[in-house]
């Protein structure tokens, strides 16, 4: 998927004002609420070039609900894996990766 369309997906699955990409320090987040940013571009080379490259991002639901049916809509999503879980400031965090 393509960042405009993960965009899309995560507003459908959290609602709009809730997907946030690369958001600042500074930036009021209301939760629940899905942060994602990039984390690499992997390259597959043949010929002296680049003939093909994949995009990852790294997925963080947020939610006061330790059930939350966000993160169970966010695991069904292509190329989508979870990573670990942890509980801060009273908050879930479920980690993904998705890959483009």
């Amino acid at each position: 998927m393509r960042r405009f369309e993960l965009q899309a997906a995560f507003e459908e699955i959290v609602g709009k004002g809730h997907a946030h990409f690369q958001p600042p320090a500074s930036k009021f987040i209301s939760y629940p609420a899905i942060i994602y940013s990039r984390r690499e571009i992997r390259n597959d080379h043949a010929d002296n070039g680049v003939y093909k490259q994949d995009t990852s991002y790294d997925v963080t639901v947020i939610d006061k609900d330790p059930d939350s049916e966000i993160v169970k809509k966010v695991s069904q999503l292509p190329k989508c894996s979870h990573e670990r879980f942890t509980f801060i400031d009273n908050l879930n965090h479920d980690y993904f990766v998705i890959y483009e």
